[in-house]
């Protein structure tokens, strides 16, 4: 078969399907629950709406076939995996009109970008997060009349929203996108505008239809918006700074390299359409609009990696809100793509070396997690033992949180990919959630801050009753406080 031979429908899907799902395989086999799933899983928590995602609720209900939240984990991201590829399949054909395996390739970054591993971490948030990039998918490739595109590509970024708002920074720059294919293709400059205005039109209206429908349900102080003021400027510079010092994290010496390479294969394919645009036997004026729908749209494109987060007064650039970090990563495999046309061969390895390292990021990962894990469980049934031994009728634990990820077992590991540290949501050395899972159920304990600090505790019991490397426990009355001595993460 041909390297250029064009894939059917189900082939495509089949392609995606088997590449999404070796790539959440490491998170299956590390089976390890991240911050509040400890919480959620214990109580089958159900309360998504107090953070302006109520379809994450009624996710769960179809899942759990009630009002609760049921971990009935992976059944669902397996699920949606399947759903995302078939997306992802349907995209490489808008784009590429007949796809071929390379040009499939193309488009995976959407999910194989290594900061979409944090999303998926999450057993019980990972598939609402996924969903949420499919319906960003989908609402990029609606056909028909004008009027109908608005409505329901609206309608669809609005629920995308409603799932978990950061997507609406990954459809933002999927238009960007596409108003640069639109260029691409040879349209004249009156259809891009219109086209523009018709991708604008849907992101806008979908923002206000979650925030007519939604922006009521976020708890106070969650969203509130930096003030317009002289500082303003200065604040959104140091946020981008910010969200550089992240994506930097990405940057070993082979990627480092690795990326030059793709991106002047990549800028070698938009001057292959510069060319094409500048040589159309079309005005001046007319051309310059058309590189001006070319090339601006790239900007705008690095602006959606933070996208709205750039504008919160509680700004923090976690990996997981950096979602369209995906769709730039696919402009430059899209690009690179354009740029070897003339030598397939060359063009399905260079796509392939990049697929392979984005799955290789995501099994190191699964490695971490998986001496996370026997880390975590050691800990926690040492302290659980620890505790039962002690006449307490409450337990409290105290500065569990850490600084730098402490994990021996990964040393190397993270020295070589610093980037798995700041993905990695779970950055303590128990919780006091874990606690049932040795046995211990106080849960009046358990989710309420202690009544002592730490130098109240020693104030009040000076000689602990243990002591462990990681921890010693204080008795105060008939409770029982477990004080960590979490040793600094060095890579």
């Amino acid at each position: 078969m041909s390297w250029n031979t064009p894939l059917t429908g189900t082939q495509r899907w089949l392609l995606c399907s088997a590449i999404l799902l070796l790539h959440i395989v490491p998170l299956l086999m590390a089976d390890l629950p991240a911050l509040d799933d400890y919480a959620r899983q214990q109580l089958a928590r159900n309360d998504w709406e107090e953070l302006g995602r109520p379809l994450v609720v009624v996710v769960h209900m179809l899942f759990s076939f009630g009002t609760d939240a049921v971990n009935v984990y992976p059944l669902p991201l397996i699920l949606v995996a399947l759903i995302g590829a078939h997306a992802l399949a349907s995209l490489a054909r808008h784009w590429f009109g007949l796809p071929t395996a390379a040009a499939v390739l193309v488009v995976l970054p959407l999910w194989l970008q290594p900061m979409f591993l944090q999303n998926l971490s999450y057993q019980y948030d990972g598939t609402s997060m996924a969903l949420a990039l499919v319906l960003s998918i989908w609402a990029i490739m609606l056909a028909g009349r004008w009027p109908a595109r608005l409505l329901f590509g609206s309608l669809l970024v609005a629920m995308g929203a409603a799932l978990y708002q950061p997507t609406v920074n990954v459809f933002a720059a999927l238009c960007c996108i596409e108003v640069m294919r639109q260029v691409m293709d040879g349209q004249r400059l009156a259809k891009v505008c219109r086209y523009a205005v018709l991708r604008l039109g849907q992101l806008l209206a979908g923002c206000g239809l979650f925030y007519l429908s939604c922006a009521w349900m976020v708890l106070r102080g969650r969203a509130e918006l930096i003030a317009i003021d002289g500082d303003w400027p200065a604040t959104i510079l140091r946020h981008l700074a910010a969200t550089a010092e992240v994506l930097k994290l990405l940057v070993t010496p082979w990627i480092f390299w690795g990326g030059i390479a793709l991106a002047m294969l990549a800028i070698a394919g938009l001057g292959r359409h510069i060319r094409s645009v500048w040589r159309q036997p079309r005005g001046v004026g007319e051309r310059l609009g058309l590189l001006a729908f070319l090339l601006g749209p790239m900007a705008l494109l690095v602006l959606c990696v933070p996208g709205v987060t750039l504008v919160l007064r509680d700004f923090d650039p976690n990996p997981r809100v950096l979602m369209a970090l995906g769709a730039v990563l696919a402009l430059v495999l899209h690009l690179a793509h354009d740029a070897l046309s003339a030598l397939p061969r060359l063009r399905l390895g260079v796509l392939v070396l990049a697929t392979v390292v984005m799955l290789s990021m995501s099994f190191a990962y699964g490695r971490v997690l998986v001496w996370q894990k026997a880390l975590l469980q050691a800990v926690t049934q040492s302290v659980a033992h620890d505790l039962s031994s002690l006449p307490a009728r409450q337990y409290y634990l105290l500065d569990y949180w850490q600084d730098r990820l402490w994990l021996p077992a990964a040393k190397g590991t993270l020295r070589n990919l610093p980037v798995l540290e700041q993905i990695n949501p779970n950055n303590f050395v128990m919780l006091p959630e874990m606690l049932p899972l040795a046995g211990l159920d106080q849960l009046h304990t358990f989710y309420q801050p202690p009544p002592l600090s730490r130098e109240q505790v020693l104030a009040a019991s000076p000689a602990a009753q243990i002591v462990r490397p990681l921890y010693e426990i204080h008795l105060v009355d008939d409770a029982a406080y477990v004080l960590f001595n979490v040793p600094a993460g060095e890579h």
